[in-house]
């Protein structure tokens, strides 16, 4: 989402299966951290945030990513293994 954008918490309930409640809470976490803000009576917006700010989350991201895969290696049984060849396959083609 682009900075400015106004976040829609009926809009995202209904496109996440869920009740505001929970997009209410997530939205107090983001704007505690700074990623939304939240003008009262108007509505959220998302944030803009500075390039070392990105470069900071994508790292972490791709760290975590990382490890991710790393785990999923680990347990991965033949028969999931068969089904992500057969997709690397689709993907190919």
């Amino acid at each position: 989402m682009s900075p400015g954008k106004k976040l829609s918490e009926i809009e995202l309930a209904k496109n996440l299966s869920s009740s505001r409640t929970p997009i209410r809470e997530a939205f107090r976490q983001l704007q505690m951290e700074g990623y939304i803000s939240v003008v009262p009576n108007k509505g959220a917006y998302v944030s803009k945030l500075q390039l070392n700010e990105i470069e900071e989350i994508y790292n972490i991201v791709s760290l975590l990513e990382g490890y991710a895969a790393e785990l999923a290696a680990l347990k991965i049984d033949n028969l999931e293994l068969n089904k992500l060849r057969k997709l690397q396959k689709q993907l190919i083609v």
